[in-house]
């Protein structure tokens, strides 16, 4: 192909973000440029494709041609993207490493992948997001995060890099006593590990407080409002275990380590995964 031809980087990341954001005026906005530039980029590329990438009626349906542009600009970007972080953070310029998983594991994790980034030769830093396994799946999806831990079952993520299976237990605050007679009070996640592990027991129980945000959740075992599955070991302070068999078998997590492996988190895989080894074999010790 005569470089005449060659196609700008820039052009293909109007194509791609129009597509994805559905129209030209909010392409535009998430790439902070003014939507006649975004729309002179996309016209550029179609005419360094000699054919036209939409079909004729509108709504950005895409001709044939189209959808294989799209295919190949997607790698494309990916790859451009994932050479400038490697040369960044060859050349010692790199930024942080953009991880992401849902609360429960970050409290039990992250201080202790921290440590491990202290003492790391080479430079290298972390930033965490902690969402839902559904919002970390679609983020990693647009390339907004370079590793993701989650459940093994969540769709929007590739194959898993590694896999494990993570204790829960019961925990609650020493100030909480347990009634022997009554329901159970209990602090879940809307449809969690609790509820259905007492479900299946047939073990009667009230929800005291109920939250997806793990830290919530935290905060209200902590205060003593009623009981909760925690990682063990818990990074939670202020919580004590109950022994198992006391209340109803825990369905185990089962966790996996979503990302490229020649990518950007690259540096970051082989640290997190001795972390999370490392308190699944502390969590089994526990136990035993």
């Amino acid at each position: 192909m005569s470089l005449a031809r060659a196609v700008p980087i820039d052009a293909l990341r109007a194509f791609v973000a129009v597509i994805r954001a559905r129209g030209f005026t909010r392409a535009a906005e998430e790439l902070g440029r003014s939507q006649p530039t975004v729309s002179l980029q996309v016209k550029r590329l179609e005419e360094l494709m000699a054919t036209p990438l939409f079909a004729d009626g509108g709504h950005l349906r895409l001709t044939k041609a189209g959808k294989t542009c799209l295919d190949h600009a997607g790698q494309i970007l990916r790859l451009h993207d994932e050479m400038l972080d490697a040369v960044e953070r060859a050349s010692g310029r790199g930024g942080a490493i953009r991880i992401g998983m849902p609360g429960d594991l970050a409290d039990a994790l992250v201080p202790k992948l921290a440590a491990r980034a202290m003492d790391a030769e080479g430079a290298w830093s972390f930033a965490v997001a902690c969402e839902s396994a559904e919002a970390l799946g679609e983020k990693f999806r647009r390339d907004e995060l370079d590793l993701v831990l989650a459940p093994a079952a969540e769709p929007r993520l590739p194959e898993a890099l590694a896999r494990w299976t993570l204790a829960l237990r019961w925990a609650r605050a020493p100030s909480h006593s347990i009634d022997g007679e009554g329901p159970l009070k209990i602090v879940a996640e809307p449809e969690g590990a609790g509820p259905q592990a007492l479900r299946a027991a047939g073990r009667e129980f009230h929800v005291v407080c109920e939250s997806a945000d793990f830290n919530v959740r935290r905060l209200a075992i902590e205060a003593g409002f009623g009981i909760g599955a925690l990682l063990g070991p818990a990074g939670a302070t202020g919580v004590e275990f109950i022994p198992d068999g006391q209340i109803a078998p825990l369905a185990a997590l089962n966790v996996g380590l979503y990302g490229r492996s020649d990518g950007a988190g690259a540096p970051l895989h082989a640290a997190l995964a001795a972390v999370v080894a490392a308190m699944d074999e502390a969590a089994k010790r526990t136990r035993s």
